[in-house]
């Protein structure tokens, strides 16, 4: 079993429209965030944790939030993760998303 952990930041190099679309913002707010794993990551990983929190990119702070997901080592896990790392690039206007790999003994009890 593979633990994936995404880190996503939420300072848009450009402004995006906000999940009401009345406004344009420069970060990925609540809303847009909830669209995102409603849309993208449900649909490929019925499980998951959200952690909310602040990291640094570039020596500056910046709101982030990481996915954390349980998942089998296989090649078709592996393209819907990147499927959704390229998404939320291109849609957000990121440079990168961490993305952490590690082999872990996980069971539910």
């Amino acid at each position: 079993m593979v633990k994936t952990e995404l880190y996503f930041g939420r300072k848009t190099n450009s402004s995006i429209r906000d999940a009401c679309g009345c406004c344009w913002v420069d970060e990925v707010s609540d809303g847009l965030i909830s669209e995102f794993l409603s849309d993208l990551v449900s649909p490929r990983f019925p499980g998951f944790t959200v952690l909310h929190g602040q990291g640094y990119w570039q020596g500056k702070p910046e709101n982030c939030f990481v996915v954390v997901i349980l998942h089998e080592d296989k090649p078709t896990d592996n393209n819907m993760l990147n499927d959704i790392i390229g998404y939320y690039k291109k849609t957000y206007y990121q440079d990168t998303v961490l993305r952490v790999d590690s082999e872990v003994n996980a069971n539910f009890i």
